[in-house]
């Protein structure tokens, strides 16, 4: 910002102050006013914040689709592997029950001599 200094030093001077106070005075603020931002300084930085925005909503939503994909995969994967496991866990228990019939059989063919033997001796 560029202010006509000799102006506002006179301005200082009139307002009652001496014109070596009005010179600090003047000489202060111009050289902190180097540091202010302007209007268009402002507009500037309100244009480059919401380019920021749009370009990171944009990066959410291309994030969020991706997250969204992976999540189904993951699941449609993990289904599959659970029927799977339950496939499994039917084939094994109907071989079970097959394993049981054949032990039972077999012990029935296996003991019936024996049970024979034991009841003919046990009759006599």
């Amino acid at each position: 910002m560029i202010i006509d200094t000799h102006e506002a030093v006179e301005r200082i001077v009139e307002a009652g102050a001496s014109k070596k106070m009005a010179e600090a005075i003047v000489k202060s603020f111009n050289s902190s006013s180097e540091n202010l931002a302007t209007k268009e300084d402002i507009k500037l930085l309100k244009k480059d914040v919401q380019i920021l925005e749009t370009s990171l909503r944009s990066e959410i939503t291309n994030l969020e689709t991706s997250l969204r994909s992976e999540i189904n995969s993951l699941e449609t994967s993990l289904k599959a592997e659970i029927q799977e496991v339950k496939n499994r866990i039917k084939y094994l228990s109907s071989d079970f029950s097959t394993i049981k019939v054949l032990l039972f059989t077999m012990l029935g063919i296996t003991l019936t001599p024996l049970v024979v033997k034991l009841l003919e001796l046990y009759l006599k």
